[in-house]
Formats: C-alpha cells, structure tokens, sequence
C-alpha cells in the first residue's frame, strides 16, 4: 500500500468506515461541496513515518506538498483523522493538533507534531486556503437550539484563532427556509455581517449534509477571492434546547419514552401516538371521573410529554405504598409539584372509583387471561384473512387501516389491566421468594421467555441457522413503535440484519430444568408475568402490517415524483398523507422536519421537563433509583444516547448508562457489567432480561444521562438502588 492516499476516487470506500477527519471531507465531497485538496496517510503508515528515514517516501512527501500548496491554495493544513474522533455520538474536536507548513522544509516538522499529539491515527493534508474569512458552520446553535436556525461564527483570515478559542468572533443566526440573515453579533475579530450569497452558499448544502451525516452538522469553512471551501465536518453531538422551547409546566415523558426512543415522527405522532393516549390516559381520567385537558400532551425534542398535574389527578389519593415501583417514579422528591395523596377525601374517592373502574371493565380485569387469548385467536384470523389494499383505492384502504385501528384499540385496552396485574402480582409474590426460591426463579424465568427465545433464534440466523423460521416468527420485530422503525425481516431483506447485530454475544443458554418443570400456582403466576412481555411481542404484528401499507403508500407517492424517498412518508402527517395520496394535494417540504428530527435526536430528554432545566450532579454525590437486578460492580460511566450503541460496549469498563432499554436491543445485555437507566420497571423488558443474564441494574434513576458523564468513576449497588459517583476519572 502506498504511504499517501487519495481516497476521493474509490467512491465505494463507506465514509463512516474511514472515520475522523478523512471520513467527513469524503462526506462533503459527496454531497457536492467544494472542498480544497487532501490526501491521506493512513494509520499504520503514518506510525512508521517513512518519510524521515526513506528517500522514496520524503522525495513523495515533497512532490505532494507541491501539488496541494498551489494556486490559489498556500501551503498545507496537516490535521490529525483518529477514529475517536468526530465520531456520530462523540467527538474529540480540538483535541488533536492541527499544524500549519509554509514550506516544504516545514512538512515533515508538522506531520511529527500531529502525530506525536495522539494515539496511532492516519492524517489528512489539505491545500491550505488563503482566507479572507472563515467560520464555523452550525445546524443549530449547540447550546441554544432552535429548529430552523443555523448558527455561524466567523472571524477574519485563517480560523485556527476561532477553532483554539483565542480570538472574538462574529456571531450570526441564519433561517434555514429563507436562507436570510435573522441577527447578529459582531465581534472584534469577525465580519460586521455575511453576504446574502454567502449565507445561500452556507445553508443550501446543509440539508445534503445532514443526510450524508445522519445528524445535525458542524462545518468548517473558508472563504478565498476564489469563492467558499468547506474544510470538514462532522456531527453535532450535544445539543441544548433553547429556553423558549421549554415546556410551560411540569411535565413527564414517563410511560412514552419506554416505547419511542428516536423522536416520534409526524406520521406517528399523529396516528398511533393519539390512540394510545386516549387508552392510557384520557380513559384512566375518565375512570376517575376526570375530563382529559387539552392539550392532553405536548411535543418536545421529538417525544411526547404529558403535564404531571395529569398523572396526580390520575392517582390521587393512592397511598404511596400502594403504588408499583413503576408509578412511584411519577412522585420524584425532586418535583415541587403539589402531593394530592395525604387528603381523606382524595383516597376514598381513589378506592370507590376504583372498584367502579373494576366492575365496569370486570371481563378484562377479572379474565384477563381469557381476554388476551380470545385477542390473540382474533388477530390471526384478522391477519390471515385482511387483504392487501393497494393505495389508489381510498375507500378499501382506510378500511383495512381501521380494522387494524380497532386491534390496537383493543389490545390497549386488555394490556391496561395486564400491565397493572403484573405489577401487582411480581409485588405480591416478592415475599415468598424467601421460602421458595427455586420456584420463584421459575417465574422469572418463564417472565422473560418471549424475549429470551428471540434472542436465541437472532442468535441463530446469524449464524445461518433456520432463517426461514427466524424470519415467519420473529420478523415483525422492531426497535421501537414507531411506524418508521425496520422490521428485522425488512433489516434481513437488505442485508443489514447481521451488520446491526453482529457484535452481540450469545444469549446465555436457558436453564432446561426451569423451562420444562410446572410448577403449579407458581406456573401461572409466571403465565401473568409472561404477558408484558408477550403482549408487546404479538402487539408489534398489527403495527408491521400498517407499517407495510404506510411502505406501500410512500412507493407510490415516490413513484409519482412527489417523495424523494419512500422513507420520507413517515415525515408526513396523517391529513397530509391522505391529502397527497387520494386528493392530489402538493406534499409539504420535508426537508425542514428532517433536519428538526436530526436535531431534536441529539437533544437531552429528562423525565421531567418544564420552566427549569434540569440540574446536575458532581462528582462525590449518590444517585438512587429501584433496585431492579443484583449485584454491586464499580467501573467506568458510558453514556449511550441511543441502545444500539451496546453493540460498541466494551464489557471491561462499562457501566452502561440509557434512557430505556427495548426489547430488540437485549441481546448485548451480556457486553455490560452494569446499566444504569432512566425509565422503565421492575417488569420492564430491560429488567427481566437482566435478571436472566445476571447483570446488575438500576432504573428510575432520574436524569441519570445527564448527571452522569461518560468516563466519571462509579459505584453501582443494584441491591439499594444506588450509584455512588467516586471523585477523579475511573480507575484503569
């Protein structure tokens, strides 16, 4: 392999496989966007530094810089390309340097700087743009996000005194849909303003960008008499909402963020989002003799929020011991809000609406199991018999979609009383553990059965092994309930099933003895704990077929020119679907509400949100939550933003810390030595499958991904429910 790389020619070379530096410029040249001369020294090349000691490599080395330091370029940026660096969910921006030659003579000077300022890594050696102006290009401003606004600083001449901090800038937002200037801020170093062709030279890219990315944009740039150069770019990976985005009362992402993890698309949000507020809480208010308010919840980063004050008129007047360690993470100490639940009055009208809720709903409260076989015998038949409706017929259409409407509506309403039967059930039998050990196992065991066997069969597929079953039983499948998320069927169809997953251990082999023993009044309590898990498994069959008919509609509105991508329905409204699809109605410009999908993904979601940002904890403090799988482990903090990130865990040091856990991702359980999540229960998917992998876990610990921060050193007692935050960075 030669010592010097020009990679813009091998156009089948995957961005994201170069990493660093070298895979964003491959990024903007891909997206169209001018972007001076580089080349490569790759990493194991670069270690060796032939050029001080072979005449061949240093006479190269020479020619190149002749070649890059050209008219209307002057000289060579040599930048470090780590693979930690600008990473999709990390980045290490500044922390390498980045040395500027003049000369030739100074070339060899330059690249020993670079690399002697980090770990083995390749560099990237650029035509060096003689600036009149340069900047930095955000898709938002990182600490003030708002969609729809870019942010840019820039100063005079080169940008290395922007990038190091050493000189004032300018500071400029920008509205994306205009592409105009919306205000500024001078700075003793930068430019009184930005010409109008210059702010469109900036933005017009940016969606392409975004796309190439996968995520909100930070982009270097340089203007010369020539025109604009874009230098790199890599993703944001932190991003803070503006504080006018804030909720205007407390409010709780508590019971929607264990089912969506990216921010819930248009489509979603209008179609299933809605029915299962109106099952899960506008009905529940109703029980309690409560009007529903409006809005019922509210929208923020991306996921659904419903006003706290909802969920106290919910349950007032419940003691608290009464309450599953699930509800009680909707009365954090934290909260300011006011506690309904000490009022006499508020508790008899608890239990008189109770018992009133019980009787009125006595089949699916006392035969719930009877309830959800019948559902399950419907389904089938339901499916099997549904036909396939095309999407140019308008009236056949909406009635498949409606019958598949009635299912969900249903199955809400069986799973609002499985859901509180299991919880009360696991709480009841927790005391009997004691005396009977083995068969408690037994219940946990067959608790995570569904789950646990999916697990194996992937396992299996990957292999090789009974695809064709893998696929008919556990292809409807995804990785949250957003109608936008793959099935590992569709994932399997286009070879990215094994790419996703292929890192995952091996489930641990199920315990014979568990599986095939009865064990009388403990089998069926085990049957009751079985549902949660099995209720969502079965659940996600109705969801694939309306995400084939959606799949189905995007083709054809694709087809006829009016989406750029069959994906792209899925940022369309309900209203706005029908509209286009039936009615010949102009779609909407989707590109915005992509760009504010990206941004608002990067955007910290607490479980309480409103008029206050949340704090944060330092170092020395304790965090508590419920003790949901036992052990005690001390080790080194990752944050994940997203629970595919498991896939990269190295099990050595990682306490994992999430948002939620699903079921599709569990499979990496065995690559942690501890996890630390925000939501969920005791019988959430994330807690069963833990117990069943012995892998020690805190949830509810509440705004654990932003009180805790990847590399501090901690404690986790999964006993106590508690993580202790040790001063100074994690042992090695």
């Amino acid at each position: 392999m030669p010592f010097i790389l020009d990679l813009r020619p091998f156009h089948g070379v995957p961005p994201r496989s170069i990493g660093g530096k070298a895979g964003g410029l491959l990024h903007l040249e891909r997206a169209g966007l001018s972007v001076p001369p580089w080349r490569v020294i790759p990493a194991d090349q670069a270690l060796s530094r032939p050029w001080e000691h072979n005449s061949n490599a240093a006479r190269a080395l020479t020619d190149l810089f002749r070649v890059l330091s050209q008219p209307p370029f002057g000289g060579v940026a040599v930048r470090s390309s780590a693979e930690l660096e600008d990473g999709a969910h990390s980045s290490q921006a500044g922390r390498f340097a980045t040395v500027f030659a003049d000369r030739n003579e100074e070339l060899p000077g330059a690249l020993r700087a670079v690399l002697d300022s980090g770990p083995a890594m390749a560099v990237v050696l650029q035509a060096r743009v003689q600036a009149r102006i340069s900047g930095v290009l955000f898709s938002a401003h990182p600490a003030q996000a708002r969609p729809g606004e870019a942010y840019v600083e820039a100063v005079h001449g080169p940008g290395q005194g922007l990038v190091d901090g050493s000189r004032a800038p300018s500071r400029f937002w920008l509205d994306l849909a205009s592409c105009e200037l919306l205000r500024s801020e001078p700075g003793t170093d930068g430019p009184s303003g930005l010409a109008p062709s210059l702010v469109r030279s900036l933005l017009e890219p940016l969606f392409r960008l975004e796309e190439a990315l996968e995520a909100p944009v930070d982009v270097e740039w340089a203007a010369d008499d020539t025109g604009l150069w874009f230098l790199q770019a890599r993703p944001i990976t932190a991003v803070e909402a503006d504080a006018s985005l804030r909720l205007p009362e407390c409010s709780t992402s508590w019971f929607f963020d264990q089912r969506f993890f990216e921010p819930i698309r248009p489509l979603t949000r209008t179609t299933l989002l809605p029915l299962i507020v109106r099952s899960a809480i506008a009905e529940a208010l109703a029980m309690r003799g409560r009007t529903a308010p409006e809005p019922l919840f509210r929208i923020f980063a991306g996921q659904a929020y419903v006003p706290h004050a909802v969920y106290r008129t919910m349950l007032a007047g419940a003691p608290g011991w009464w309450l599953s360690q699930d509800l009680r993470q909707l009365f954090p100490r934290t909260c300011g809000c006011r506690n309904e639940n000490a009022a006499w009055g508020a508790l008899w009208h608890y239990v008189w609406s109770a018992l009133r809720s019980v009787a009125s709903q006595r089949g699916d409260v006392f035969f719930n199991l009877r309830a959800w076989e019948q559902y399950c015998s419907e389904l089938r038949e339901a499916l099997s018999r549904l036909p396939e409706a095309a999407p140019d017929s308008e009236r056949e259409w909406l009635e498949q979609w409606r019958t598949l409407d009635r299912l969900n509506e249903r199955f809400l309403q069986i799973h609002r009383w499985s859901y509180l039967w299991a919880n009360y059930v696991y709480r009841l039998v927790r005391g009997l553990a004691r005396a009977f050990p083995r068969a408690m196992r037994a219940v946990e065991h067959r608790a995570g059965r569904v789950t646990r066997e999916a697990n194996a069969a992937l396992a299996q597929a990957l292999r090789g092994e009974d695809v064709p079953g893998f696929l008919d039983r556990y292809g409807h499948r995804a990785e949250s309930l957003d109608y936008a998320a793959p099935t590992w069927a569709e994932l399997f169809a286009a070879g990215q099933l094994a790419e996703r997953y292929s890192a995952a251990p091996s489930p641990p082999a199920p315990d014979d003895e568990l599986s095939g023993r009865q064990w009388g009044l403990f089998g069926r309590i085990g049957r009751m704990l079985e549902l949660r898990e099995e209720q969502r498994f079965e659940w996600e069959r109705v969801l694939a077929r309306q995400r084939q008919m959606l799949l189905a509609s995007g083709r054809s509105l694709h087809e006829r020119g009016i989406l750029a991508e069959v994906d792209d329905v899925f940022f369309l409204e309900w209203e706005e679907l029908l509209g286009t699809l039936f009615h010949g109605r102009v779609a909407p410009n989707l590109a915005l509400r992509k760009h504010a999908w990206r941004l608002d993904a990067r955007i910290a979601k607490p479980l309480f949100a409103g008029p206050q940002p949340p704090g944060e904890t330092p170092q020395g403090r304790v965090l508590t939550g419920i003790g949901a799988s036992p052990g005690v482990i001390r080790g080194r903090v990752v944050v994940l933003r997203h629970p595919g990130e498991l896939a990269g865990m190295n099990e050595a040091e990682a306490v994992a810390v999430l948002t939620t856990l699903d079921p599709a991702w569990t499979l990496f359980l065995p690559r942690v030595r501890a996890l630390v999540v925000e939501r969920g229960g005791v019988l959430s998917h994330a807690a069963i499958l833990a117990r069943e992998y012995g892998v020690p876990m805190v949830i509810g610990v509440e705004d654990a991904t932003r009180r805790l921060r990847t590399g501090m050193d901690v404690s986790v007692d999964a006993h106590r429910g508690v993580i202790a935050v040790h001063p100074g960075p994690a042992p090695q």
